[in-house]
């Protein structure tokens, strides 16, 4: 992964990268962005719960899916990050996504912002912790969304200042100059949606369950939880990502076919599973549809055309730690020694945490080196220095190129 992390972040083309599990996806994405800060990396989360569900996914979950799908269509050539499950799941065209840009000095009254947030799917609390919600008291809104919570102060129908504020506490930080804030949900109850919404559901479920509370929240216009469940009858059309970037490359994990047939058995299991409850006349009714209305059919999968790298540049390092148990050395004696040896390149160390950072230094100060600095990434190395990286996990030790 780290190596297909340092091809990619360079690289001049878009793709879709997929992954076999969330937090493998959630790893490459971090190595790009150490890589290449500038890189257009994108994070396309899945949902956070299961198929067929009766709730929902997270509003962060949604919240930040929004936003990753405005930015992939502005993006030139992005590098979308995402997993098996993520790039298999539908979503609406990203068209419907509204967004708000409010800067420091604009002229804006507080029931335009408030109107946008209740229109957008944002819950207004008394105050705002999680992501989806906004509070309005006196000359101030407080929204929090997938990346941050923002404080809006409103002085004569201008923007005076927004501020970063902790949810926890309540209490602001520093200022910034501007913000944008996207839907927090890839549903939208707006007329059309909701009109869609009555007229399918009539004709997949009947007319008996009409006074269903799912139905009845939805026809005035209240969300109701696991209704995203059902997005197929809310859009004239679920888009896929191939659908979304056409041209994009697309470069697959190792194991996404194990991850793949695991997916699509769990997706099917559970559907055939609502099906039969709904045949034995179960005390609750579960509104299912199609797998292939919120998925991918499987066989698509199969016509996928993927890409792979060339790692002629590309030399994997020893295991630091096998060669030390072999040599009976202290892992930061063959460290050193490694330094020693290549000193006319660039070293970067990486460790996963900052607790294992201060190890890492406590163990470079028994030996009395300190040719090295932390750096946050890649484009902070200074020349003939040794790096060490925090918060950055990489699966192999690598040599790249000449440097």
């Amino acid at each position: 992964m780290s190596i297909i992390a340092f091809q990619l972040a360079t690289r001049q083309a878009s793709t879709i990268n997929i992954a076999s599990s969330e937090q493998d996806a959630d790893a490459l994405y971090k190595q790009i962005l150490f890589f290449n800060p500038q890189s257009e990396v994108i994070f396309l989360p899945a949902w956070d719960c299961l198929p067929y569900d009766r709730i929902s996914p997270s509003c962060k979950i949604m919240n930040q899916r929004v936003q990753s799908l405005a930015n992939i269509t502005t993006a030139k050539n992005p590098i979308i990050i995402t997993s098996i499950t993520g790039f298999c799941q539908k979503f609406p065209n990203p068209a419907i996504i509204e967004k708000l840009t409010l800067s420091t000095g604009d002229k804006v009254n507080m029931k335009q912002i408030i109107d946008f947030l209740i229109a957008n799917g944002y819950v207004r609390v008394g105050s705002a912790t999680d992501s989806g919600e906004f509070a309005a008291r006196g000359d101030l809104v407080d929204i929090v969304t997938a990346h941050g919570a923002y404080r809006i102060n409103i002085a004569w129908d201008m923007v005076e200042n927004i501020k970063q504020y902790t949810p926890d506490t309540q209490i602001t930080s520093h200022k910034v100059e501007a913000i944008n804030i996207y839907s927090a949900s890839e549903l939208k109850l707006n007329s059309d949606n909701i009109d869609n919404f009555k007229r399918n559901f009539r004709q997949r479920f009947g007319v008996n369950h009409t006074k269903d509370p799912l139905y009845t929240h939805i026809s005035e216009g209240i969300r109701f939880n696991g209704a995203e469940h059902l997005l197929p009858i809310f859009y004239d059309k679920l888009m896929s990502l191939m659908e979304l970037v056409p041209s994009a490359e697309i470069i697959v994990d190792p194991m996404m076919e194990i991850a793949k047939n695991e997916l699509y058995l769990s997706i099917n299991d559970f559907y055939n599973a609502r099906l039969e409850a709904n045949n034995n006349k179960a005390q609750q009714f579960y509104f299912t549809l199609k797998p292939d209305s919120l998925w991918l059919p499987e066989e698509q999968l199969t016509k996928l055309s993927i890409i792979s790298f060339d790692n002629k540049n590309i030399k994997l390092l020893p295991n630091f730690n096998l060669e030390a148990k072999n040599a009976k050395k202290p892992v930061c004696e063959l460290l050193l020694d490694f330094a020693n040896n290549n000193h006319d390149k660039f070293i970067i160390i990486a460790c996963v945490s900052n607790s294992s950072l201060n190890r890492l230094q406590n163990m470079l100060a028994q030996y009395d080196y300190n040719n090295y600095i932390k750096i946050n990434n890649i484009q902070s190395v200074i020349k003939n220095k040794k790096c060490l990286v925090k918060n950055i996990e990489l699966t192999h030790s690598f040599v790249a190129g000449n440097n």
